[in-house]
């Protein structure tokens, strides 16, 4: 799906005609709310366990489906659509997902055979370095 899919059945899941043209590129339905978060319970019903908001003391805030949470950089994975996306420097530890869905860990093959590695990935990230226990 992209992400525009994923904003769309996220608000159709809190049962909200999307309101895609009021909304950011992230989901945020941004406005000011007089009432705080009561504007929002009044026009879309008490979904205050679902949404994520922030609405300052003078009413100027934003709301969007909780669903959508990491949606910004897409939890830190990259979308593999070509050779392009593939990492570029040798020696990175990264984590690829597999078109069906497995995560494989791969360390710095990528570089020697990329269109291998962009026909059969869907995404990659960066492996986050495991510290040592300290004690």
């Amino acid at each position: 799906m992209t992400r525009k899919e994923i904003i769309i059945k996220s608000w159709i899941d809190l049962n909200i005609e999307t309101p895609f043209g009021i909304c950011d590129k992230t989901g945020w339905v941004h406005g000011y709310f007089c009432n705080g978060i009561d504007d929002i319970i009044n026009t879309y019903g008490d979904i205050t366990d679902k949404i994520d908001y922030d609405i300052d003391m003078s009413g100027v805030g934003k709301f969007r489906p909780k669903s959508l949470h990491g949606i910004e950089n897409n939890n830190d994975w990259v979308k593999i659509e070509s050779e392009k996306d593939l990492p570029k420097e040798k020696g990175l530890k990264c984590l690829f997902l597999c078109i069906h869905g497995n995560t494989t860990y791969i360390s710095d093959d990528v570089l020697e055979d990329p269109k291998w590695f962009a026909n059969k990935y869907s995404h990659w990230r960066l492996k986050d370095e495991i510290k040592d226990p300290i004690y």
